[in-house]
């Protein structure tokens, strides 16, 4: 974990920062360590040439923590899973920053002061200083010093990007203008869907084939292993006055809306049946939404208080959370039996309540200290029991079976429609028949693709249907007038896709955005020549950071 456990520390918050949108620019490096064991702090005292004493260590490691909090708008420590997606590590970040911020002074960078302030007001805007210092900063261990500090150095690093990055900015405007249009060049085609909805009647039951199907599935109609927890709720119902009171206090309440609402976008914000509200609604419902963040904010910084008197009781048992509730008067609760994926069902919370309860156990870690965010509310939980799971018969199943049969077989019978089709449409292109007509022949659906470029993010009334992303593969791996492979699309059959023509290129387009599109480009290449000479400073330096995490280990 990040933070090892100790008396009083501060809990893991549920922070939701109201009225406050950042940009930020963010580098990642991938750097494999140096495999040496034990943690970095006692294993060197000098980094370019400079002693790195704790305190050092520990102020960047705080800007490390902010920097990520204004990525993701999650603080790492409760952010587990992003962060072990990404493989982020905090004492390894910390030691890049430090010889990040030493390379910059190595090149004899000075940060003005007018850089400073321009950063800043980039990252807040016009949110004050002092406020964001009380209501983000103070709150998860930092202060007003370490985001000036932050702010610096990151100004520094940016500065020393342009310089070791200047080549990036050498790429011409027809080297720009080609890549434009290598990813802006815009295909025709037509899909047929092969629904598994229209294949379910067909599927044909034999004798003894369910008992067959059941027997190589077993696995899959098991009970999980179930359990049962106590917990104590911090309803947000209970913290709304207190979040209502910090609205009252926002003097330009009115302007911090409306911003947010521009920011959005005004067809952002629609009522339950889909249509785009007056702006009049729109922002009574942003203000409703920033209300509930607020008061989940002041609910878990309750939790977290009642979470260090937990704490204090020794030896640590799961009784304890009943105690210190005891104590403090407050409810205690046992949830329904629920497994790791379901999660309890009396309880409108995501998954990461299961993930953590299932991360208990009576010996070593009987209660934890995590606030737990949900819908209603914030919760600290104890183990109550554990349900151990069990195989389950044929009988007790025979619906879902039935079922299950149903469905793996109509995924057969698409695909060998869809392969069908691909084999007649293909040689009905080489005689000169349109995919249109040989797909009329087997009395399928063809649907026109709207025009699709390798920068399409999206496509009107198709991204609830299949992937975009992979839609573009397929297609930009096809040439003009040819039909790709049936394409399974889980969970709903599959398709078949046909690639017509390219289309004639939008020239004046190309002409207005070409300029906003070459600065960026240029901006690219620039951090990514300035990642690779990084990279190898880093080699050549010999830092002692640990070892990358295993893909599915602690972080």
């Amino acid at each position: 974990m990040f933070v090892t456990l100790r008396r009083h520390r501060n809990w893991v918050l549920v922070l939701i920062v109201a009225f406050m949108i950042i940009p930020l620019l963010y580098w990642t490096d991938q750097t494999s360590g140096s495999g040496r064991g034990g943690g970095a702090a006692d294993r060197v005292t000098e980094i370019n040439g400079r002693i790195v004493t704790p305190r050092m260590l520990g102020e960047v490691q705080r800007e490390v923590r902010l920097l990520y909090f204004l990525n993701f708008r999650k603080w790492p420590e409760e952010d587990h899973e992003r962060a072990q997606q990404i493989g982020f590590d905090l004492e390894n970040e910390a030691w890049l920053r430090l010889f990040r911020v030493g390379k910059a002074e190595e090149a004899g960078i000075h940060v003005s002061d007018k850089a400073v302030a321009e950063l800043a007001h980039r990252l807040l805007g016009d949110y004050p200083v002092d406020r964001f210092e009380k209501e983000v900063l103070l709150p998860n261990a930092l202060n007003a010093d370490d985001f000036e500090r932050f702010v610096m150095h990151d100004a520094a690093i940016q500065q020393l990007s342009s310089v070791v990055g200047a080549a990036g900015r050498m790429i011409t405007p027809a080297e720009a203008e080609q890549l434009y249009r290598r990813e802006n060049q815009e295909l025709s085609g037509d899909i047929v869907f092969f629904s598994l909805s229209n294949y379910l009647s067909k599927v044909v039951i034999t004798n003894g084939a369910l008992t067959n199907f059941f027997g190589q599935q077993m696995s899959r109609y098991r009970v999980p292993d179930k359990m049962r927890v106590s917990y104590v709720e911090f309803a947000k119902t209970n913290f709304l006055a207190d979040a209502d009171k910090e609205i009252g206090n926002v003097t330009n309440l009115q302007a911090r809306l409306l911003e947010i609402y521009y920011k959005a976008g005004t067809n952002s914000f629609k009522d339950t049946n889909g249509n785009v509200l007056s702006e009049t609604a729109a922002l009574e419902k942003i203000k409703d939404e920033q209300r509930d963040r607020l008061a989940l904010n002041f609910a878990a910084r309750r939790a977290n208080e009642f979470a260090n008197k937990i704490y204090d009781k020794q030896p640590l048992r799961a009784e304890n959370l009943e105690l210190a509730a005891s104590e403090e008067k407050l409810p205690v609760h046992v949830t329904m039996p629920f497994d790791i994926r379901e999660g309890p069902t009396n309880l409108d919370v995501a998954p990461r309540f299961a993930q953590v309860a299932f991360s208990l156990d009576p010996i070593n870690r009987p209660i934890s200290f995590e606030p737990i965010a949900g819908e209603k509310g914030i919760y600290l939980i104890a183990l109550k029991d554990t349900i151990p799971g069990r195989a389950q018969s044929y009988e007790e199943v025979r619906d879902k079976v039935t079922d299950d049969y149903k469905h793996f077989n109509a995924y057969t019978l698409a695909r060998n429609d869809g392969t069908n089709l691909v084999g007649i449409a293909t040689n009905g292109l080489v005689q000169g028949k349109t995919f249109e007509e040989s797909a009329q022949k087997l009395g399928l659906k063809v649907e026109t693709l709207p025009p699709i470029s390798q920068s399409t993010d999206s496509l009107t009334n198709l991204e609830a249907r299949l992937n975009v992303r992979q839609l573009k593969s397929i297609v930009f791996s096809l040439e003009p007038n040819t039909v790709s492979s049936y394409i399974p699309n889980p969970p709903d059959g599959g398709f078949v896709v046909y690639v017509r023509a390219k289309l004639p290129f939008d020239e004046t387009k190309l002409r207005q955005a070409l300029p906003k599109f070459t600065a960026e480009l240029r901006y690219q290449k620039q951090n990514e020549i300035f990642g690779q000479w990084f990279r190898k400073e880093v080699e050549k330096a010999n830092l002692p950071l640990n070892k990358p995490k295993q893909p599915g280990g602690p972080i």
